[in-house]
């Protein structure tokens, strides 16, 4: 039986990208108050994305051997 980790590890990794590509905009803005609020809230938005992807791509690599 397949597993769809390989889709949820793309889905996530493909949306923490767009999320740090809006949060790079973000950023190029003012100093300060670029990163406090919305800078920070992304940044913590795209780190957990990250780190569910990560999660999931030891369990792809399980799902195909």
């Amino acid at each position: 039986m397949r597993m769809p980790f390989g889709w949820a590890h793309l889905l996530f990794f493909y949306a923490a990208l767009i999320v740090e590509l809006l949060n790079i905009f973000i950023h190029e803005r003012d100093g300060w108050t670029a990163v406090v609020p919305i800078g920070m809230t992304l940044s913590i938005i795209g780190t957990v994305l990250i780190l569910v992807a990560a999660w999931l791509r030891p369990r792809l690599v399980e799902a195909v051997r």
